[in-house]
């Protein structure tokens, strides 16, 4: 039997363990020799990383976080035959297309990172009046460089300028998963927006993205049930809501119900947890035996899964390491960690006969599909 223990948000005895890795990866992709311990509270009706950041928060996001801060446009980019783009650019459009607003609107971005949504949305709606706050000073300087003219708070939501003040629109993406309390979070969000204020909130959906069990930074993972859950107990009112199979993202465009609504909701949130630790002790099995049966490995993408299984093996496998390949051109030609970076054309020329895809599986049956478009003829290991 599992034992419980105190959840590190409501306090009651109703957090179990179910996952520990002492070997974690943080979101801006940093290797830290720190806990991962995922486990569900019934009480908080969440999965929880139990320990990760949690007990120096502050010191890690203002001081260490990153966000691929090598660059001021650094980011993730998504590739698909449809909508391929940043995600920056690609969640702005979203919001732009499906969201009536009004000519003149106060905007507030929480956790606006180095300021590429807003960067997107402003040239998509220049006659806004925009605000943001972010607290990592390494995303700070590159957010004052890209949009300089933005009213600015480089602290955290609790002890913002803006906490006190009234929004038309507010925008959080990819933030909720990183807060000690999402309700809380919600809490303060509802807040600060006007009666006929929207919303647009995004995050990473766990039932999508196995490999959030080791994300450091990632203090609970959210899926459908449990911000659906949030939104209606904090009397938002979903407008619209996009989930996809073939992406990590949850979009949500919200609004203020005026009357406080009473539904319940199905829960199979501890289902999902335990089956994503099952998929990814599969991955981990899956990637043993491929470095096991090939004497060269070649690697496509660098997804968080395939970053954490590449370095927690690194010594049985850096002599046999042979290119990574990534769709990214302009990363063709450099090396990462002294390995060649290659595209899928030249994916012939150096006569590969197998490559591992190393992403989260939702993207694997498109990354299959475009080595098969690019003739590749060898084995393919995911």
């Amino acid at each position: 039997m599992i034992k419980k223990n105190k959840c590190v948000i409501c306090n009651t005895s109703n957090f179990r363990n179910y996952f520990s890795s002492s070997l974690s990866l943080t979101s801006d992709r940093r290797l830290v020799y720190r806990n991962s311990d995922v486990g569900y509270c019934y009480n908080c009706k969440l999965i929880l990383n139990s320990t990760g950041c949690r007990k120096s928060k502050s010191k890690f996001y203002h001081e260490e976080y990153n966000l691929l801060g090598k660059k001021a446009d650094d980011e993730f980019r998504i590739y698909s035959k449809s909508n391929s783009g940043t995600e920056s650019e690609i969640m702005s459009k979203y919001f732009f297309q499906n969201t009536r607003i009004r000519k003149k609107a106060d905007v507030l971005e929480i956790g606006a990172g180095k300021g590429l949504f807003l960067r997107h949305l402003k040239r998509l709606l220049p006659k806004l009046n925009y605000h943001a706050l972010e607290p990592s000073k390494n995303a700070a300087k590159y957010f004052r460089k890209n949009l300089p003219s933005i009213s600015f708070d480089n602290k955290p939501l609790e002890n913002s300028k803006f906490k006190k003040k009234k929004f038309d629109i507010i925008v959080s993406t990819g933030v909720i998963e990183h807060v000690n309390s999402p309700n809380a979070f919600m809490k303060s969000m509802s807040k600060m927006l006007k009666n006929d204020g929207i919303v647009f909130l995004c995050m990473p959906n766990f039932e999508s993205k196995v490999d959030d069990l080791i994300v450091f930074d990632h203090l609970s993972k959210i899926t459908k049930n449990s911000i659906n859950f949030l939104l209606y107990a904090n009397n938002f009112k979903i407008i619209k809501q996009n989930i996809s199979k073939k992406r990590i993202w949850i979009w949500n465009i919200l609004k203020k119900n005026k009357k406080k609504i009473k539904k319940k909701f199905a829960n199979n949130d501890l289902k999902i947890l335990k089956s994503n630790i099952n998929k990814f002790k599969k991955m981990e099995e899956d990637f043993i035996n491929y470095y096991k049966n090939n004497k060269k490995l070649n690697f496509y993408g660098l997804g968080n899964s395939g970053f954490y299984f590449y370095f927690k093996y690194f010594n049985k496998i850096k002599k046999k390491i042979n290119f990574i390949i990534l769709d990214n051109s302009s990363l063709n030609g450099s090396k990462f960690f002294g390995v060649k970076i290659i595209s899928r054309n030249q994916i012939k020329q150096y006569k590969l006969d197998n490559i591992y895809i190393s992403a989260n599986p939702c993207y694997h049956a498109l990354m299959r599909k475009k080595l098969i478009n690019s003739n590749f003829t060898g084995q393919i290991y995911s």
